[in-house]
């Protein structure tokens, strides 16, 4: 394992003809990702990083019976075979894990090969009507020719060696027409842009992930119908990770935007809601009576509801929801836990405070109690617990007493004002405020790893998720210093 690791790496840092390599991918692989390595080591300028020494040595130390090739190979990765203008693919095609990659020089492989081979990573390498296998003592094989170099491993446990020996032949026999080059998704996928591209069909997915992919759906959408795709892009001063989920026929598509249509552009109500030492601000612009509708469509959600309405009639306040609602949250406390938050909404219509009384009373049968403070502000209050909540013009709030009480003297911050124009093109906009996430006394030194999360997150001044469209959303890291480039920050 310790042999095998760093030679991996070396292999992977350094690959980057194009459709006949391609052609390996079939048209039914469950999800594909393709990978723009050149561009990437680019970027990162890894050479120049002070993680490249201690690569070095450790791939230097692993060579035990193979050093000067090794270092041949670190000096000059043209030599291994690999054609390093072309991107790296991954994809998972029935129960194999694979990466293709282009040939440059297939006698230059090969002598990559043996390099392994003197090290014990793989086996020999056997001949077989025209297509070149080796096995790794990790259960992977190598297959190739002149055009393609293929690794595959079994993704659900052994499988024999005839088995994956078939399989290598058949994706390099694989026709044309029958490859993931030839399929509707392909030109999709090709037209991302980034170091990083990715393709999924969602029903060819574990059930552990497009649980999570169906919150994003429309009751009427089968996940089945419907294919994922994204792309990362490193530039300065910022990451841009980017999602959109496609369905798979025009109709399907129709459903996926016609079921998110009860969102609306944010107005920007709450730019200023923040106080000066906030983590996290989220707000999302609803049609009227559609945050209810939202929150029924999941088990979690209606089981909050029924929760609520023991103390106030709270679907009669979100039938009059209707524009923004926003949500702040405050540092991490000293035990890595957030117990408070404050939540905004705008709402059309405060006729639902004609039945304040009434709750008052009712609640009383539930073990609550509702104090009213001044004007239109309440105390609810149970045996461990307390929300304050009330009403200011067109604008209602619920807040944990702690939140309640720093927001009432706390200086606000101007922060998301120099993202106005940006957040009000958005239909959801949350903005994390990374310096903001911990509060100065508990902030640690750095560690002495050059990747250390203290160390990164020094690097980063907030986290930006956004949807400007109904069935997409970008993730935005920004930089502190704007004008290095986001690969080159993470390895410096």
């Amino acid at each position: 394992m310790k042999k095998i690791l760093p030679l991996m790496l070396l292999l992977v840092l350094v690959s980057c003809s194009k459709n006949e390599y391609v052609n390996l991918i079939p048209k039914d692989a469950s999800f594909v990702l393709s990978v723009d390595v050149k561009s990437i080591t680019e970027k990162a300028d890894f050479t120049n990083s002070p993680l490249y020494p201690q690569f070095l040595d450790l791939v230097k130390g692993s060579a035990s019976h193979s050093a000067e090739a090794v270092q041949s190979y670190i000096d000059d990765p043209a030599k291994m075979g690999i054609d390093f203008r072309e991107p790296v693919y991954l994809f998972q095609s029935a129960d194999m894990y694979c990466m293709v990659m282009a040939v440059y020089d297939k006698g230059d492989l090969e002598d990559f090969l043996e390099t392994l081979r003197k090290e014990g990573v793989c086996g020999e390498i056997e001949e077989s009507d025209g297509l070149s296998i080796a096995k790794s003592q990790l259960g992977c094989y190598f297959a190739f020719n002149k055009k393609a170099f293929l690794i595959t491993a079994p993704s659900g446990g052994p499988t024999t060696q005839e088995y994956c020996k078939q399989f290598c032949k058949r994706l390099f026999d694989q026709k044309e027409e029958d490859s993931f080059h030839q399929s509707e998704a392909y030109s999709e996928f090709e037209d991302l842009k980034g170091e990083l591209a990715f393709y999924a069909d969602l029903a060819a997915m574990p059930q552990n992930m497009t649980d999570e992919m169906k919150a994003w759906l429309p009751e009427n959408v089968r996940h089945n119908d419907v294919q994922l795709f994204s792309s990362f892009v490193a530039e300065n001063g910022k990451a841009v990770w980017s999602t959109a989920l496609q369905g798979k026929t025009k109709n399907v598509q129709k459903l996926i935007e016609e079921g998110n249509k009860y969102l609306q552009h944010i107005d920007g109500e709450f730019l200023e809601s923040p106080m000066q030492n906030f983590s996290l601000w989220a707000c999302m612009g609803v049609e009227k009576g559609a945050l209810l509708s939202m929150l029924k469509e999941s088990d979690t959600g209606r089981q909050m509801l029924l929760m609520i309405n023991q103390a106030i009639g709270i679907e009669q306040i979100l039938r009059q929801v209707e524009g923004d609602v926003a949500l702040v949250l405050p540092p991490f406390d000293k035990k890595g836990d957030i117990n408070d938050f404050l939540l905004f909404a705008e709402v059309d219509d405060d006729d639902f405070m004609d039945d304040v009384d009434y709750w008052q009373k009712s609640m009383k049968s539930y073990g609550l109690t509702m104090t009213k403070t001044m004007g239109k502000n309440y105390v609810i209050s149970g045996d461990d617990f307390s929300i304050n909540w009330g009403l200011d013009e067109d604008k209602i709030y619920f807040a944990t007493p702690k939140m309640f009480a720093t927001n009432s003297v706390a200086t606000r911050s101007d922060v998301l004002l120099s993202h106005k124009d940006e957040i009000k093109d958005s239909y959801f906009y949350m903005y994390i405020n990374v310096p903001g996430l911990f509060p100065a006394d508990q902030k640690q030194a750095s560690s002495s790893s050059v990747l250390s999360a203290d160390k990164v997150l020094e690097d980063i001044s907030s986290v930006v998720v956004q949807s400007k469209e109904y069935d997409s959303m970008d993730i935005i890291i920004n930089l502190t210093d704007q004008s290095q480039n986001f690969l080159k920050a993470l390895f410096q």
